[in-house]
Parts: C-alpha cells; structure tokens; sequence
C-alpha cells in the first residue's frame, strides 16, 4: 500500500523542520535506513525549505511509517516525543492526494507556488536513480507531474507572485517601498538564489552581490542576471555595505550568528540592517534580532505575506480539487487492477 510519513510548514516550526531536513549529504544513508530489512519496498524522500515527506509502498503500511518516524529520530538527533505530534501519516487514497496536492502547489506555504513541481521531480529522479522506486512509486511520481503541469495550464492558480522568493521581495519592499539605491547582499547560488535574481529583475538595486563558496556558480548567475560575484571569504566585508542580506546557502548549521552580525554593524556605513533567511536548515542564527537595526525574518515569518497573496488565488482552488480527485480516483483503480511494470523516469522537462 502506498504510504506517507512527513511534516510541514502547517505542522511544525522551522526550529524544528530544520532538524529534519534530508541534505544531498545525507540523502542515501536516509534511504538505505529506510530500505533495509525490505519493510518498506519503495520510497522517495521530498524535502524542501517548508516540508520533509516521506513516500513509500509497503505491504504493512503501518509497520512502514513508525519505521520513518525511527529514522527521523535517527538522523535528526531528537526523541520521537519531541516530534511525533507534527508529523501527519497519510495512506492509499489519501497518501496519493497529498502528493498530487503537493505537486499542484495547493500544500504550499504560497498558494501555487511554481517551485515545488521541480521539487518534486528531483525527488523522484533521484530515487529512481538509488533504485529506491520500481512499478508502484514509478508510476504514482510520474502521475503527480502530470497533474501537477495539468493544474497550473488549467486553472489560474499560479498567476501572481508565488515563490518563496517573490514573496520575500514583496517584504523587502514593504519595508522600504523601494529597492532603488539599496545594496543587496545575496548568498548562495543555487536554485532559491536563482528565484530571488529573478525577482530582483526591473526592481533598481543600486548593487547587487552574490558571495558562494563556488565562485564559478556565483559568476554564472552574475552573468545571467547582472550584479558581481564575491568570494566567500569577503563575506563580511560586503555585508558591511548592503541594506539587504538575502542568505539561501545549502549549509547543515547557522553560519551567520550574534557577534558577526554585530561585527557587520560596527563597520557599517549605513543604519539599519534587513536580513532574509531563505536557507533550510536555517543559515541565520536567530539571536541576531538582539542587535539594534538589525531585522531577521526567516521563512515562517513569510508565511503572513503568502497568506495573504493566497487570497487572490482561492477561487481557482475548487478547480484544482477537481482535477485531483479525478487522477487520484483513476491512480487508485489502476492501483487495484493490478499495474504493469513501470520503470522509466520522467523526461527532462516532459513533466511526465
């Protein structure tokens, strides 16, 4: 039976979401747990900035979530107590629904949001890579892209700014009502990095940095989308200039604490300091809003501004709700009669 074992921005606070996010670090010794004994015969791990999910297909559903809630304690470090109580267990019908909701970005903190579908994908690419997916997550991964791709062409539920990263220009600009002849600082490089150049497009920056461990990276977004690299190590010189830090690093533990920041603000030319902490785990340490002019918000504060984005895009929800149960109702039928062997990862960009 299909299953899901997972936790979410809805469920648990980014203090402790952080604690279970799977890094590619630590991907494959999370599934080999997962996998051994042959208890749970397929699964794919989805883990995000907002949610880490738990897919799997097991003939003892039940037996195969307390498993993953033993390897959520496992690999995060904190006893099932601790958590149990913002983790959701899902099964058949309603496993598969989740999924296709997740997909469709209707389980997302901003409502629609365009990410999450590649999200998704890769997921189940590098599963299907760890020979962790055969026929039943082979096909049900597959499905939820084709829903995912039919909701977005059908429905108007991704018009408007719904990625994380707009909407963390959208409080950028609230708080200045203008970026024109600030300074930002942004760290990373990777896909979230890429979202957040992309909003910044058309908005007047006097400056923009990109400081990344991998130089080469940091000058292909410059290249694509303006602005200059800086090295890693110039960090805090550059932060010393900017009016916005935006961090979005793929780091196991909090990079930016109390006394850097504090060391940032002592050098710096200007007031007030806005720091935006896209990363998961989380690359600010908290303790930083202690300092004077200094504003940290992190992903759970974004979750007011996507709330209220959300409201522009309900009416095309029900419409969404549609299209799911249909494929949901037509994954299960299929799942009862008995499905062939189906082995073949999506192709690029086919979004089936």
């Amino acid at each position: 039976m299909i299953f899901l074992v997972g936790m979410n921005h809805k469920t648990a606070p980014i203090s402790l979401r952080e604690k279970f996010a799977v890094s590619d670090v630590r991907y494959h010794a999370f599934s080999a747990f997962l996998s051994a004994g042959g208890r749970i015969e397929e699964n794919v791990v989805l883990s995000t900035c907002n949610r880490t999910e738990v897919y799997g297909w097991a003939q003892d559903p039940d037996q195969a979530a307390r498993l993953v809630v033993r390897a959520f304690a496992e690999f995060s470090g904190e006893p099932e107590p601790a958590f149990t109580g913002h983790t959701y267990q899902r099964t058949g019908a309603d496993a598969v629904k989740h999924l296709f909701s997740v997909a469709s970005g209707l389980d997302s903190m901003a409502l629609g949001e365009t990410e999450i579908l590649g999200q998704v994908k890769d997921a189940y690419a590098k599963a299907h890579a760890a020979r962790q997916t055969s026929r039943f997550l082979n096909t049900l991964f597959q499905r939820a892209l084709r829903v995912g791709k039919k909701v977005r062409t059908e429905t108007a539920i991704g018009e408007g700014r719904v990625s994380v990263a707009t909407i963390a220009m959208d409080l950028a600009l609230k708080i200045f009502s203008s970026l024109k002849n600030k300074r930002v600082l942004l760290i990373g490089s990777g896909q979230m990095a890429r979202l957040v150049c992309e909003s910044l497009m058309g908005k007047g920056v006097k400056e923009l940095v990109i400081v990344n461990r991998n130089t080469e990276r940091a000058e292909g977004l410059v290249e694509e989308f303006g602005g200059r690299p800086a090295p890693f190590e110039a960090l805090d010189r550059e932060a010393s200039f900017a009016d916005i830090v935006i961090s979005s690093a793929g780091t196991p533990n909090a990079f930016v604490h109390r006394e850097r920041v504090a060391l940032w603000m002592k050098r710096k030319v200007r007031t007030a300091l806005f720091l935006i902490d896209l990363g998961m785990p989380r690359n600010v340490d908290e303790n930083v809003n202690e300092l004077s002019d200094v504003y940290l918000y992190n992903l759970d504060d974004l979750k007011a501004i996507a709330d209220r984005n959300a409201l522009a895009r309900q009416a095309a929800v029900a419409a969404c709700r549609t299209i799911i149960e249909s494929a949901a109702d037509q994954f299960i039928n299929w799942l009862e009669g008995g499905p062939p062997h189906a082995s073949r990862p999506p192709k690029e960009g086919s979004g089936s």
